[in-house]
């Protein structure tokens, strides 16, 4: 259990750009008209974003029409804000409890960061199993993610791409 969101990339053109939430009569014929083209795991603070510039401030788990310049502001703010954090990395090494086998893996710890522009851009929200309402290594990992994630969408994407966000826990 827990936040699960996805920003979907709409193949079927019978569903036209709209705002607010889609008003699907059939889910399973509407989902099989979608490509994931992110997925985030309990990043909050970039799932306050959908609700607060998507969705109107509706949280309801449903799907919502994304434009593509909604998807260049969150990457450009994931950016923003990222770019106010001092972190260090550490490779570390542990052993894994179900193989017996080590393995190595950089930790990442947060020094500083800008706590108004965090807070004014994308602060976490706590919720039902929505991950840490802290900014910490977590934190940063998503907008990292973010970042990532959503400058491929932008290059592989075409100009005219309908995008779909869709959330649940």
């Amino acid at each position: 259990m827990g936040l699960d969101m996805t920003l979907y990339v709409q193949e079927d053109t019978d569903f036209a750009p709209q705002t607010g939430p889609i008003e699907v009569e059939d889910y399973d014929a509407f989902y099989e008209g979608l490509s994931e083209v992110a997925y985030w795991r309990k990043v909050n603070s970039v799932h306050a974003w959908f609700v607060r510039e998507a969705q109107g401030g509706v949280d309801e788990c449903q799907p919502h029409f994304v434009t593509r310049q909604q998807v260049i502001d969150l990457r450009d703010t994931a950016q923003r804000v990222y770019d106010t954090f001092t972190t260090v990395e550490e490779e570390k090494t542990d052993v894994s409890p179900f193989t017996g086998k080590p393995f190595t893996y950089n930790e990442i710890t947060v020094v500083d960061y800008d706590h108004d522009i965090v807070r004014d851009l994308l602060p976490p929200q706590s919720g039902f199993f929505f991950g840490p309402a802290e900014v910490d290594d977590w934190y940063v990992e998503g907008l990292k993610q973010t970042i990532t994630d959503l400058t491929k969408v932008l290059d592989e994407q075409p100009e005219d791409a309908i995008f779909v966000y869709w959330s649940s826990w």
